[in-house]
């Protein structure tokens, strides 16, 4: 049997916790996200090595962030991508939270390995 990888979803769109239950009319920030390959997640893993897991999710952030919807820099342009998110302020907690996401997303739980081993 070939190999098949069981983690590999395709893009999809992230409503962040606190946007979830926002007034009637108004509408969520969004993110598109994607999962990482294998060589993202080395490189993603030998960073976190050295500097911890904020910067982990900062870079899966960078990395599988792929589009942003309903953003909009302060020059009242949209803000659709995760360099331009990152420069903006006050938005480390959505990177941390959609980088986590990611993270999660790419990787292989226990559970799983476990499952995967089994077959």
């Amino acid at each position: 049997m070939s190999f098949q990888s069981r983690k590999r979803v395709d893009p999809h769109w992230y409503t962040p916790e606190d946007q979830l239950d926002l007034d009637e009319g108004e509408v969520p920030l969004r993110f598109k996200v994607r999962v990482l390959t294998s060589t993202e997640q080395a490189d993603v893993l030998g960073r976190s090595g050295i500097t911890g897991n904020t910067i982990t999710f900062r870079d899966c952030f960078r990395i599988g962030c792929v589009e942003i919807d309903n953003c909009t820099k302060r020059n009242g342009r949209p803000c659709k991508n995760s360099a331009s998110f990152m420069m903006m302020p006050d938005t480390l907690d959505y990177i941390i939270e959609v980088g986590a996401v990611i993270f999660d997303e790419s990787f292989l739980t226990e559970e799983e390995k476990k499952t995967l081993s089994s077959e």
